[in-house]
């Protein structure tokens, strides 16, 4: 009876796989089968004070059917909600009203109070189930991105070993794996040159997370290049459909803010005035205790607050800011290509993705976004980019060390409730005399100048190799043309 079962599911398996890969069913189902079960032993124990208050946003949407707007999209809760009803008759009886109550709070108290309640165990898997479907999904995706069957099965497995994977969705409990899946299956998309379909997921994935729309006009100029032989007219009119599909998912954001009740309480539960928080309080929305617009402060927070920037010392605020600085520069770089080839809009976006991390302060999870890229430059070169990663990912760990206990010992509440007041590394180093900030920014620089080399070592060897016999006249930069090839 069990072998048919698995002979069955190694039949289901073997439907949603290349067919280069068509004699490893059996290893592809023995590999998901140990991802599965690492995801399972993390998802129920670990979760931070940030995770809860995605849960309590998602909860409060699920019951009340009112968005409590913060400075994450609001499609991320409208997803994880929809998944919470599917589960609601297994969740913990009570645990949803205490989240959704109208109690007054403090941030302490309610974290502590979520982490400790009767059956969090529970909430905590069930809650982190949509990851899993999600994660799993890329991984097979990923399979697709290879056309030799050896490389896609071993990116497969890196995957579901990944430790900024496991770490950033099932420890830290962060939502940025539904961009990724969309990231990869653009990808998919892309490599295939299917570019409505392309422009239509990276339309979705920036409503998860803005950061998708990076990699629109690569693709356009893509697909530009691809319509060599179309006239000017056609190329325009078919051009503006397909920024139009990628653009379209957008309108949700809008239609969801005029559709949906809203539910005025600060994302950090309502702290005093003054202090430096991100949410809406009253029907004023704050970020780092300003006053601002959702959509725009959590762009330029993205684009500009976290660059590094560089002044002119001028009489009027005149600033260089080098994240957008990098991006303007590989824009132009992917004008002046002859063509842009699935494999070089990999490239690009990578470079953009490094030079991001190398240069502004960021997120944990969104160390994630890179991952499908640092995969495939691990395939393409093992012995150059496979001990870069493994140099660039204990480095993002102890980088991780700067949210101190609240991505470190807090972590452990759900199954030690004394770890929630248990001090984190910053604490700890700077009790017994050592300066943590400035060793842990040590280790930041390193971890920079590894991704500075990794984007010197990219562009030399895939934009200026030196085999490359050939220059390009870019009188047509403005148009996105096909410049000219002249022969040296």
């Amino acid at each position: 009876m069990n072998l048919n079962l698995a002979k069955s599911y190694v039949n289901k398996l073997s439907k949603i796989i290349p067919r280069n890969l068509g004699l490893r069913n059996s290893d592809i189902l023995r590999w998901v089968i140990i991802g599965i079960t690492i995801r399972f032993l993390l998802m129920p124990i670990l979760a931070g004070p940030d995770y809860m208050t995605t849960l309590w946003i998602s909860s409060t949407l699920m019951k009340n059917g009112q968005l409590i707007f913060s400075n994450d999209p609001p499609m991320i809760f409208f997803l994880l909600s929809g998944f919470y009803k599917l589960f609601l008759p297994l969740f913990p009886s009570g645990f949803i009203d205490f989240l959704t109550s109208g109690i007054s709070f403090t941030p302490q108290t309610f974290q502590v109070y979520s982490l400790l309640q009767p059956g969090i165990n529970t909430i905590l898997f069930l809650t982190k189930i949509p990851f899993l479907i999600f994660d799993v999904l890329s991984a097979f995706l990923i399979l697709h991105l290879f056309s030799d069957g050896s490389k896609a099965f071993t990116a497969f497995k890196i995957w579901l070993l990944n430790p900024v994977v496991i770490m950033v969705s099932y420890v830290y409990g962060q939502f940025d794996i539904f961009l990724v899946f969309f990231i990869i299956l653009t990808l998919y998309l892309l490599k295939r040159k299917r570019y409505n379909w392309t422009m239509l997921a990276i339309g979705i994935g920036s409503v998860f997370k803005i950061v998708s729309l990076a990699l629109l006009p690569l693709v356009l100029i893509s697909f530009w290049k691809d319509l060599e032989e179309e006239t000017r007219t056609t190329k325009i009119i078919k051009t503006s459909k397909t920024l139009a599909l990628g653009l379209l998912p957008l309108l949700s954001i809008p239609l969801i803010f005029i559709f949906t009740s809203q539910y005025y309480e600060s994302v950090n539960f309502a702290q005093p005035l003054g202090s430096w928080f991100n949410g809406f309080f009253g029907t004023t929305f704050y970020t780092r205790g300003i006053p601002a617009q959702p959509f725009y402060a959590g762009l330029s927070t993205f684009i500009i607050d976290f660059s590094i920037s560089i002044s002119t010392n001028s009489v009027i605020p005149d600033f260089i800011y080098f994240v957008p600085l990098v991006y303007a520069l590989l824009l132009l770089g992917a004008i002046y290509e002859q063509k842009l080839p699935y494999d070089k809009v990999c490239k690009y976006f990578t470079v953009f993705l490094l030079a991001y991390y190398a240069f502004s302060l960021f997120h944990i999870q969104w160390f994630l976004w890179i991952q499908p890229f640092l995969i495939i430059l691990i395939l393409e070169n093992k012995k150059v980019y496979g001990k870069l990663f493994a140099l660039l990912v204990p480095l993002f760990f102890i980088y991780s060390f700067q949210w101190d206990a609240d991505l470190t010992s807090r972590m452990l509440t759900p199954i030690i409730p004394q770890a929630f007041s248990w001090p984190g590394p910053i604490t700890l180093m700077n009790s017994v005399g050592i300066p943590a900030y400035e060793v842990l920014s040590l280790f930041r620089t390193i971890f920079s100048a590894i991704c500075i080399f990794m984007i010197f070592y990219i562009v030399k060897n895939s934009f200026w190799a030196k085999d490359r016999k050939e220059s390009y006249d870019a009188s047509d930069l403005l148009a996105f043309g096909s410049p000219k090839v002249i022969k040296k």
